[in-house]
């Protein structure tokens, strides 16, 4: 449950692990609520380093306690899309472009941020990504063919927001760009 798009689910399933008084969670309770909190999730994410040089997390609890903020860190960003990412990547990607339709389009703010919010866990949480990687990849790809969709009915779109639909696209590409390079990745492009 703790992976669940529903924040307040989120909450409740957390609640429940810490009624255990698990040793790995109980010194960390604020970060999480915080993390699970979409008014702090942003400050929170920065600051609860989990980079073993600069960590607040002591080494015996760091395997277990990764587990829970990987989970809910999922959840959260099927929260910021509203859309199901599974399935096959250039498969998903075409259809996207086939129906993007103007009229029912993510709010760019929303698209802007969950690109924002992709670049805070890249940069945060690095090599500790493998196994979510093609969820990342999927989401951030899926924004970019919608926006490059939107792009082909650009006569359907106000003026001012086809300027927007071209930086988030961009910013799409640059996300995968910056999966693809990072040194710490286990696919990273040489």
């Amino acid at each position: 449950l703790l992976e669940h798009r529903d924040a307040n689910l989120q909450k409740i399933a957390f609640e429940c692990m810490m009624a255990y008084n698990h040793s790995y969670l109980t010194p960390y309770r604020e970060n999480f609520e915080r993390l699970m909190d979409d008014k702090t999730f942003k400050n929170e994410i920065v600051l609860f380093s989990i980079d073993e040089a600069v960590t607040v997390v002591k080494p015996e609890h760091r395997k277990d306690l990764l587990d829970v903020l990987f989970r809910i860190l999922y959840g959260k960003m099927q929260s910021k899309t509203g859309k199901d990412t599974s399935g096959s990547l250039p498969g998903k990607v075409k259809h996207v472009m086939k129906t993007a339709d103007p009229t029912h389009v993510i709010p760019l703010r929303k698209l802007q941020g969950v690109l924002n919010t992709v670049d805070l866990i890249i940069c945060k949480l690095g090599s500790l990504l493998d196994s979510y990687l093609p969820q990342l990849i999927q989401l951030v790809s899926c924004i970019g063919a919608l926006c490059s969709g939107l792009l082909a009915h650009r006569d359907q779109i106000h003026p001012k927001a086809t300027s927007s639909v071209k930086n988030i696209r961009n910013a799409a590409i640059v996300r995968i760009f910056q999966v693809c390079t990072a040194d710490e990745l286990p696919f990273a492009l040489d």
